[in-house]
Parts: structure tokens; sequence; C-alpha cells
């Protein structure tokens, strides 16, 4: 956890030595928005831990493990592309909205942390896959690399492009260190199928092609602008996203959960109506 906050803190350490407070003001704002992001997945993942536990407890298997990682994963994956995908198409007028036009480097800044960010986030249920089998040290030592490397990086890089150079620097230290090596130690050392894993989460794209295809033609051809004009581009998406998704991309288990999901705030709302 204390590596974790360096790694998330020293780009705004470095743009203060080589930038100065504007700079780090920018960063903020894409920052914040990151944090954000990283929420809507940890809220999803904590709800299975005890069940992590209780499988390593009664040796059910890698695959069991690898079964309930690949569920949660797709869950977390439509929820986190919903925003990211909407965020790509309407994130630059929600920031000028929020913070005036002179934050609009938070734009890029927030999609340099929050793509590569999407990695871990749809993994962080195998964080607890290690330590319930007390195997959680090599990913502290990995993530101490991490931090290295995002201060060699980012301080050039910084100093060049400001904060969006930073930004880059987390984003590669990210790709290398969750994306490429703990993909490796959780198919070789935990156990987990990573290549099913992949396979899974990668049928998933086809269902968000429709609501990418409605977001390309909607903000090439409507110049929109405030929160007004981001509401009016997020509800028609947010409808086609999940319709996609829903249709041509979950699987039988995945549109029960919704059906569950639905008939419970039905029922709330009927409740209290009444």
């Amino acid at each position: 956890m204390i590596i974790d906050q360096v790694n998330w803190t020293v780009d705004t350490t470095i743009l203060g030595i080589v930038r100065g407070t504007t700079a780090t003001a920018i960063y903020g704002v894409g920052s914040q928005i990151h944090n954000y992001y990283m929420t809507i997945s940890t809220s999803v993942s904590s709800v299975f831990i005890p069940q992590i536990n209780r499988i390593v407890a009664r040796h059910e298997g890698d695959w069991a493990l690898t079964d309930l990682f690949t569920r949660v994963g797709r869950i977390q994956f439509m929820l986190l592309m919903l925003v990211l995908t909407g965020f790509i198409f309407a994130g630059k007028p929600f920031i000028e909205a929020w913070g005036g036009p002179e934050y609009g480097d938070a734009y890029y800044i927030a999609l340099l942390l929050m793509v590569p960010v999407t990695i871990p986030l749809i993994q962080n249920l195998g964080i607890e896959i290690q330590r319930a089998k007390n195997m959680h040290q090599f990913r502290s030592a990995v993530y101490f690399g991490m931090a290295l490397g995002n201060v060699l990086i980012s301080i050039p890089l910084g100093q060049l492009y400001g904060g969006i150079g930073c930004a880059l620097g987390t984003a590669i230290s990210l790709l290398i260190g969750n994306g490429v090596i703990m993909n490796l130690y959780y198919h070789r050392h935990i156990g987990l199928d990573m290549k099913y894993f992949w396979k899974r989460i990668l049928e998933i794209l086809p269902g968000m092609l429709p609501a990418v295809v409605l977001g390309i033609v909607l903000t090439s051809r409507v110049a929109f602008s405030g929160y007004k004009g981001v509401i009016l581009f997020a509800l028609p998406y947010t409808a086609v996203y999940c319709a996609g998704v829903y249709l041509l991309s979950m699987d039988d288990s995945e549109k029960k959960l919704v059906k569950d999901v639905t008939g419970r705030v039905t029922k709330l709302v009927k409740r209290k109506g009444n």
C-alpha cells in the first residue's frame, strides 16, 4: 500500500519541481477523474473477498479461482468501458465545464492514466487471490520497480511535456508492470489461466461497437459543450452501450444477474411508491 501511494503521488511531486503549481493543478484534475474511475472497480471486487478465501481454504482448485476471477473481471470490464469510452467522446467538454478551458490538458492526462490502469482494475480480484495464497510479496516488488521506473521516465518527460509527460511515464510503467509482468505471474505461478481470462474479456468488445459508432457519429456532427451537452450525449450513449453489451456480449448467467438486479430495483421502487 505504501509503494502504491508513492507510485500515484510521484507525478505531482515531479511536476511541482520541474513545472510549477499551474501544471500540478491541471494534473490534479486529471488525477481526480482517474481516482473516481478506480473506485468503480474496487466497489465490485471487494464483495468477493470472502468467497476467494473459502475457495483457497477448501482447496477447490485453481480452476474455481480462474472462473471467479474471469466472471468478476468481465463485469468490471463492462462497467469500466462504459465510463472510459464515454469519457473519450465527452471527457473534454466535461472537464472544460468543470474546471474551465485552461484545464483542457487534464483530459489527456486523465486518459493516459485511465487506459492502462484498466488492466489492473479488471484484475484486482487477483490481489486478494495472492493474499489468500500468501503469494503477494512479488507484487510488492513489482510495484516498487514500477515506482522507480516511473520516477526515471517521468522526470525527463515532465520537463519536456509537463503533466502529459508525467502521465505518459506512469502509463508506461503500468503497462509493463501490470500488463505484462503481473499477467505472466498470474499465469505461471498463481495458477490462473490468463489465456482463458483474456479470451473471455475480448468477447465483450463486439457489444461495445454500436455505442462507439454512435459516439463517433455524434461527436463528428454535433458540437456540444457544458454539462447540458454532456448529459444529452451521455443518455443515448449509455442506452445504446447497455443494449449492445446485453444482447451481444453477456452470457446467460450475466443476463440473469442483470434481470435479478433490475427486478429488485423495480420491487423497491414499487414499495416506496406504495
